[in-house]
């Protein structure tokens, strides 16, 4: 199930809230997402991003092992992290 359009504009919104070190807004724009497609890989990158600015590292790494385990072939994640 792909992203909506509503909810991908969620994503882009968490993505420059965290990029200007708004953690908790961005936090916040991820949880207006549909519950059934937060755990999609382009929406736990942005979380990933969030938890290190946040330096949330065990929720980081419980994030981290959930893009692992869903593409365990792809050793690197790209992503920016603030």
């Amino acid at each position: 199930m792909p992203l909506s359009p509503e909810d991908q504009k969620h994503v882009t919104g968490a993505e420059g809230y965290s990029e200007l070190g708004m953690f908790l807004d961005a936090e916040a724009e991820l949880k207006r997402i549909d519950p059934e497609v937060r755990h999609l890989p382009e929406v736990l990158v942005v979380q990933l991003g969030i938890y290190s600015g946040m330096k949330k590292w065990d929720l980081m790494q419980a994030v981290a092992q959930k893009l692992a385990d869903h593409d365990p072939e792809n050793a690197q994640i790209s992503i920016s992290l603030a």
